[in-house]
Protein backbone atom coordinates (compact mmCIF):
# COMPACT_ATOMS: atom_id res chain seq x y z
CA UNK A 1 0.00 0.00 0.00
CA UNK A 2 1.33 3.05 -0.94
CA UNK A 3 0.45 6.62 0.63
CA UNK A 4 2.02 9.76 -1.71
CA UNK A 5 1.16 13.38 -1.69
CA UNK A 6 0.63 14.06 -5.23
CA UNK A 7 3.75 16.78 -6.91
CA UNK A 8 1.16 18.06 -9.47
CA UNK A 9 -0.99 20.05 -7.05
CA UNK A 10 -1.13 23.80 -8.25
CA UNK A 11 -0.83 26.29 -5.23
CA UNK A 12 -3.56 28.56 -4.27
CA UNK A 13 -2.97 31.93 -5.96
CA UNK A 14 -0.39 33.98 -3.89
CA UNK A 15 1.15 30.77 -2.00
CA UNK A 16 3.21 29.21 -4.65
CA UNK A 17 6.18 30.41 -2.01
CA UNK A 18 4.72 28.33 0.88
CA UNK A 19 3.86 25.08 -1.61
CA UNK A 20 7.93 25.60 -2.79
CA UNK A 21 8.71 25.47 0.76
CA UNK A 22 6.59 22.62 1.86
CA UNK A 23 7.80 20.44 -1.28
CA UNK A 24 11.50 21.46 0.14
CA UNK A 25 11.16 20.19 3.82
CA UNK A 26 9.45 16.81 2.13
CA UNK A 27 12.44 16.26 0.43
CA UNK A 28 14.60 16.21 3.14
CA UNK A 29 12.49 14.02 4.71
CA UNK A 30 13.98 10.67 5.35
CA UNK A 31 11.41 7.64 3.57
CA UNK A 32 10.39 6.45 7.16
CA UNK A 33 9.17 9.89 8.18
CA UNK A 34 7.04 10.75 5.37
CA UNK A 35 5.35 7.33 5.88
CA UNK A 36 4.51 8.06 8.95
CA UNK A 37 3.57 11.62 7.92
CA UNK A 38 0.86 10.24 5.26
CA UNK A 39 -0.15 7.42 7.36
CA UNK A 40 -1.30 10.45 9.96
CA UNK A 41 -2.65 12.58 7.19
CA UNK A 42 -4.73 9.91 5.83
CA UNK A 43 -6.32 7.72 8.58
CA UNK A 44 -5.23 10.49 11.61
CA UNK A 45 -2.97 6.80 13.03
CA UNK A 46 -0.19 8.51 15.29
CA UNK A 47 2.80 6.71 15.17
CA UNK A 48 6.28 7.28 16.90
CA UNK A 49 9.23 4.98 16.44
CA UNK A 50 10.80 4.44 20.07
CA UNK A 51 14.64 3.94 19.11
CA UNK A 52 16.64 1.95 21.54
CA UNK A 53 19.48 1.12 19.35
CA UNK A 54 20.61 4.19 17.08
CA UNK A 55 18.91 3.00 13.61
CA UNK A 56 17.29 6.22 13.57
CA UNK A 57 20.48 8.07 14.00
CA UNK A 58 22.80 6.17 12.08
CA UNK A 59 20.77 4.73 8.77
CA UNK A 60 19.63 7.80 6.59
CA UNK A 61 16.46 5.99 5.17
CA UNK A 62 15.16 5.95 8.88
CA UNK A 63 16.03 9.49 10.01
CA UNK A 64 13.18 11.00 12.44
CA UNK A 65 12.87 14.19 14.16
CA UNK A 66 12.61 13.23 18.24
CA UNK A 67 8.90 14.51 17.76
CA UNK A 68 8.63 11.36 15.82
CA UNK A 69 10.35 9.38 18.41
CA UNK A 70 8.00 10.08 21.36
CA UNK A 71 4.32 10.87 21.89
CA UNK A 72 4.06 14.33 19.90
CA UNK A 73 0.41 14.49 17.98
CA UNK A 74 -2.08 17.11 18.32
CA UNK A 75 -4.11 15.12 21.28
CA UNK A 76 -0.97 13.70 22.79
CA UNK A 77 0.67 17.85 22.68
CA UNK A 78 -2.42 18.70 24.18
CA UNK A 79 -3.38 16.32 26.90
CA UNK A 80 0.20 17.37 28.01
CA UNK A 81 -0.84 20.75 29.03
CA UNK A 82 -3.50 19.84 31.46
CA UNK A 83 -1.08 16.83 33.09
CA UNK A 84 2.55 16.99 32.74
CA UNK A 85 5.16 15.65 29.63
CA UNK A 86 6.70 13.11 32.73
CA UNK A 87 3.50 11.75 33.29
CA UNK A 88 2.99 11.19 29.81
CA UNK A 89 6.90 9.84 29.29
CA UNK A 90 6.16 7.61 32.76
CA UNK A 91 2.99 6.23 30.83
CA UNK A 92 5.55 4.97 27.85
CA UNK A 93 7.57 3.37 30.65
CA UNK A 94 4.84 1.31 31.86
CA UNK A 95 4.16 0.49 28.15
CA UNK A 96 7.65 -0.64 27.26
CA UNK A 97 7.70 -2.30 31.37
CA UNK A 98 4.23 -4.07 29.72
CA UNK A 99 5.72 -5.32 26.59
CA UNK A 100 8.76 -7.01 28.41
CA UNK A 101 6.42 -8.53 30.72
CA UNK A 102 4.44 -9.80 27.57
CA UNK A 103 7.84 -11.73 26.46
CA UNK A 104 8.17 -8.76 23.90
CA UNK A 105 5.66 -9.38 22.07
CA UNK A 106 2.53 -7.18 19.99
CA UNK A 107 0.07 -6.40 22.28
CA UNK A 108 -2.61 -3.32 22.30
CA UNK A 109 -3.65 -1.38 25.55
CA UNK A 110 -5.27 2.22 26.77
CA UNK A 111 -3.15 4.72 28.07
CA UNK A 112 -3.98 7.09 31.34
CA UNK A 113 -5.32 10.03 28.46
CA UNK A 114 -7.60 7.45 26.56
CA UNK A 115 -5.26 7.07 23.69
CA UNK A 116 -5.31 2.98 22.39
CA UNK A 117 -1.89 1.98 21.77
CA UNK A 118 -0.49 -0.92 19.78
CA UNK A 119 3.17 -1.66 20.57
CA UNK A 120 5.06 -3.80 17.52
CA UNK A 121 8.61 -4.59 18.70
CA UNK A 122 11.20 -4.26 15.77
CA UNK A 123 13.94 -7.20 15.82
CA UNK A 124 16.60 -7.30 13.77
CA UNK A 125 19.31 -10.13 13.51
CA UNK A 126 17.60 -11.55 16.84
CA UNK A 127 18.03 -8.35 18.71
CA UNK A 128 15.21 -5.50 20.11
CA UNK A 129 16.33 -2.57 18.18
CA UNK A 130 13.04 -0.10 18.20
CA UNK A 131 9.27 -0.52 19.35
CA UNK A 132 6.63 0.99 16.93
CA UNK A 133 3.78 2.89 19.03
CA UNK A 134 0.85 3.12 16.84
CA UNK A 135 -1.52 5.21 17.98
CA UNK A 136 -5.64 6.12 17.80
CA UNK A 137 -9.08 5.41 19.51
CA UNK A 138 -10.30 2.03 19.48
CA UNK A 139 -14.12 2.02 18.55
CA UNK A 140 -14.84 -0.40 20.20
CA UNK A 141 -13.32 0.29 23.34
CA UNK A 142 -13.96 4.31 23.10
CA UNK A 143 -16.29 4.10 26.59
CA UNK A 144 -13.67 2.23 28.38
CA UNK A 145 -10.75 4.63 27.13
CA UNK A 146 -13.14 7.87 27.67
CA UNK A 147 -14.03 6.13 31.26
CA UNK A 148 -10.54 5.88 32.05
CA UNK A 149 -9.57 9.37 31.04
CA UNK A 150 -12.15 10.73 33.52
CA UNK A 151 -10.97 8.95 36.34
CA UNK A 152 -7.59 10.63 35.64
CA UNK A 153 -9.55 13.51 37.54
CA UNK A 154 -11.74 12.92 40.36
CA UNK A 155 -13.55 16.20 40.72
CA UNK A 156 -15.32 17.92 38.28
CA UNK A 157 -13.26 20.93 36.87
CA UNK A 158 -12.91 23.31 33.69
CA UNK A 159 -9.75 21.05 32.74
CA UNK A 160 -11.19 18.15 32.40
CA UNK A 161 -14.25 19.63 30.77
CA UNK A 162 -11.75 21.10 28.01
CA UNK A 163 -9.24 17.66 28.09
CA UNK A 164 -12.79 15.58 27.34
CA UNK A 165 -13.90 17.64 24.71
CA UNK A 166 -9.63 17.64 23.25
CA UNK A 167 -10.41 14.07 22.90
CA UNK A 168 -13.67 13.79 21.59
CA UNK A 169 -12.49 16.05 18.62
CA UNK A 170 -9.34 13.53 18.48
CA UNK A 171 -11.25 10.19 18.36
CA UNK A 172 -13.26 12.11 15.53
CA UNK A 173 -9.97 12.44 13.67
CA UNK A 174 -8.39 8.70 14.90
CA UNK A 175 -10.93 6.75 15.15
CA UNK A 176 -9.73 2.98 14.32
CA UNK A 177 -9.83 -0.10 14.89
CA UNK A 178 -7.07 -2.75 16.53
CA UNK A 179 -6.68 -4.62 13.23
CA UNK A 180 -5.75 -1.49 11.55
CA UNK A 181 -3.76 -0.38 14.30
CA UNK A 182 -1.81 -3.44 14.03
CA UNK A 183 -1.52 -3.26 10.57
CA UNK A 184 0.63 -0.20 10.31
CA UNK A 185 2.24 -0.94 13.01
CA UNK A 186 3.69 -3.94 10.73
CA UNK A 187 3.74 -1.59 7.91
CA UNK A 188 6.41 0.46 9.84
CA UNK A 189 8.36 -2.43 11.37
CA UNK A 190 8.77 -3.85 7.69
CA UNK A 191 10.07 -0.63 6.65
CA UNK A 192 12.52 -0.10 9.38
CA UNK A 193 13.60 -4.14 8.82
CA UNK A 194 13.72 -3.83 5.09
CA UNK A 195 15.73 -0.31 5.27
CA UNK A 196 18.42 -1.56 7.63
CA UNK A 197 19.08 -4.75 5.84
CA UNK A 198 19.49 -2.78 2.75
CA UNK A 199 21.43 -0.05 4.45
CA UNK A 200 25.00 0.30 2.24
CA UNK A 201 26.68 0.86 6.07
CA UNK A 202 25.30 -2.45 7.46
CA UNK A 203 28.97 -4.42 7.85
CA UNK A 204 29.13 -7.54 9.91
CA UNK A 205 31.09 -8.17 13.61
CA UNK A 206 34.06 -10.27 13.65
CA UNK A 207 32.37 -13.19 14.45
CA UNK A 208 30.22 -12.81 11.74
CA UNK A 209 27.06 -13.31 13.48
CA UNK A 210 25.52 -10.12 13.99
CA UNK A 211 25.24 -7.80 10.67
CA UNK A 212 25.06 -3.83 12.45
CA UNK A 213 24.06 -0.65 11.18
CA UNK A 214 26.57 2.27 10.00
CA UNK A 215 29.08 1.73 13.23
CA UNK A 216 31.23 -0.44 13.75
CA UNK A 217 29.51 -3.10 16.06
CA UNK A 218 25.58 -3.27 17.27
CA UNK A 219 25.96 -1.31 20.81
CA UNK A 220 27.53 2.00 19.62
CA UNK A 221 24.10 2.36 17.72
CA UNK A 222 22.56 2.14 21.00
CA UNK A 223 24.55 3.99 22.59
CA UNK A 224 24.17 7.02 20.08
CA UNK A 225 20.44 6.62 21.06
CA UNK A 226 21.10 6.88 24.58
CA UNK A 227 23.50 9.75 24.52
CA UNK A 228 20.78 11.17 22.43
CA UNK A 229 18.00 10.82 24.87
CA UNK A 230 20.39 11.83 27.82
CA UNK A 231 21.14 15.26 25.93
CA UNK A 232 17.51 16.38 24.53
CA UNK A 233 15.64 15.04 28.06
CA UNK A 234 18.54 16.17 30.72
CA UNK A 235 16.13 18.49 32.19
CA UNK A 236 13.39 15.91 32.65
CA UNK A 237 15.11 12.67 33.66
CA UNK A 238 15.38 12.47 37.49
CA UNK A 239 16.79 8.65 37.79
CA UNK A 240 18.80 5.90 36.44
CA UNK A 241 15.88 3.75 36.86
CA UNK A 242 14.10 5.74 33.84
CA UNK A 243 16.44 5.87 32.45
CA UNK A 244 16.74 1.88 32.41
CA UNK A 245 13.09 1.20 31.87
CA UNK A 246 12.89 3.83 29.12
CA UNK A 247 15.70 1.85 27.40
CA UNK A 248 15.23 -1.82 28.67
CA UNK A 249 18.28 -2.48 29.55
CA UNK A 250 19.47 -2.72 33.35
CA UNK A 251 21.06 0.29 35.54
CA UNK A 252 24.40 -1.21 35.54
CA UNK A 253 24.09 -1.65 31.55
CA UNK A 254 23.32 1.84 30.80
CA UNK A 255 26.12 3.48 33.21
CA UNK A 256 28.60 1.06 31.44
CA UNK A 257 27.36 2.03 27.60
CA UNK A 258 27.05 5.96 28.82
CA UNK A 259 30.88 6.00 30.86
CA UNK A 260 32.49 4.09 27.27
CA UNK A 261 31.98 7.36 25.58
CA UNK A 262 32.17 10.28 27.87
CA UNK A 263 33.86 8.69 31.04
CA UNK A 264 31.41 9.28 33.60
CA UNK A 265 27.95 7.48 34.71
CA UNK A 266 24.99 8.29 32.79
CA UNK A 267 23.27 10.87 35.81
CA UNK A 268 26.71 12.29 36.29
CA UNK A 269 26.40 13.19 32.73
CA UNK A 270 23.13 14.38 32.85
CA UNK A 271 24.29 16.69 35.99
CA UNK A 272 26.99 18.33 33.25
CA UNK A 273 24.73 19.24 31.05
CA UNK A 274 22.33 20.87 33.11
CA UNK A 275 25.00 22.99 34.46
CA UNK A 276 26.49 23.46 31.28
CA UNK A 277 23.32 25.04 29.85
CA UNK A 278 22.26 26.71 33.38
CA UNK A 279 25.95 28.73 33.49
CA UNK A 280 25.12 29.41 29.64
CA UNK A 281 22.21 31.18 30.71
CA UNK A 282 23.10 32.82 33.55
CA UNK A 283 25.97 34.60 31.28
CA UNK A 284 23.59 35.36 28.05
CA UNK A 285 20.13 35.88 30.02
CA UNK A 286 18.34 38.16 32.91
CA UNK A 287 16.30 35.31 33.78
CA UNK A 288 16.42 34.80 37.58
CA UNK A 289 18.24 32.20 39.34
CA UNK A 290 15.75 30.19 40.08
CA UNK A 291 13.88 30.15 36.60
CA UNK A 292 17.12 29.20 35.20
CA UNK A 293 17.03 26.37 37.73
CA UNK A 294 13.65 25.26 37.18
CA UNK A 295 14.46 25.72 33.26
CA UNK A 296 17.55 22.68 33.29
CA UNK A 297 15.90 20.41 35.48
CA UNK A 298 16.60 21.59 39.51
CA UNK A 299 13.13 22.27 41.31
CA UNK A 300 15.02 23.76 44.42
CA UNK A 301 16.77 26.83 43.85
CA UNK A 302 18.42 26.04 47.24
CA UNK A 303 19.61 22.61 46.12
CA UNK A 304 20.67 24.01 42.63
CA UNK A 305 23.04 26.64 44.47
CA UNK A 306 24.65 24.51 46.21
CA UNK A 307 25.27 21.81 43.08
CA UNK A 308 26.68 24.85 41.54
CA UNK A 309 28.83 25.85 43.77
CA UNK A 310 30.37 22.95 44.44
CA UNK A 311 31.08 22.44 40.63
CA UNK A 312 32.33 26.02 39.58
CA UNK A 313 33.28 27.01 43.13
CA UNK A 314 30.47 30.07 42.73
CA UNK A 315 27.06 30.75 43.51
CA UNK A 316 25.27 31.23 40.36
CA UNK A 317 24.90 34.99 41.21
CA UNK A 318 28.92 34.85 41.72
CA UNK A 319 29.08 33.37 38.35
CA UNK A 320 26.57 35.77 36.57
CA UNK A 321 28.46 39.01 38.59
CA UNK A 322 31.97 37.67 37.58
CA UNK A 323 31.17 36.16 34.17
CA UNK A 324 29.68 39.24 33.29
CA UNK A 325 32.70 41.55 34.25
CA UNK A 326 35.21 39.31 32.58
CA UNK A 327 33.06 39.55 29.28
CA UNK A 328 32.63 43.21 29.16
CA UNK A 329 36.68 43.37 30.35
CA UNK A 330 37.79 41.27 26.91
Amino acid sequence: MAFELSDQESAPDGKENTQIAYMSERNKMSELQELLENIECAFGIRICVHDISGITLTIKALELPYLWKTHGGEYCSEAKMYTSERLCMKQKLISLFQLKRNGVKPYCGICRMGVCEYLEPVFLDGNLVAVVFASGVILSKQEEALTRLKSHYRNDSSDKESLISCYMKFSEKAGTTEKQLKFFAELVRDRIVKSAQNSAHRIPTPDNQYPVESVRYWRDGRTAALLSYLEENYHTIHSLKEISQRFLLSEGHINRLVSREVHMGAMAYIKQLRLEVASKQLLETDDSVNEIGECVGYKDTNYFCRVFKKTYGYTPTEYREYGRKNYKHN
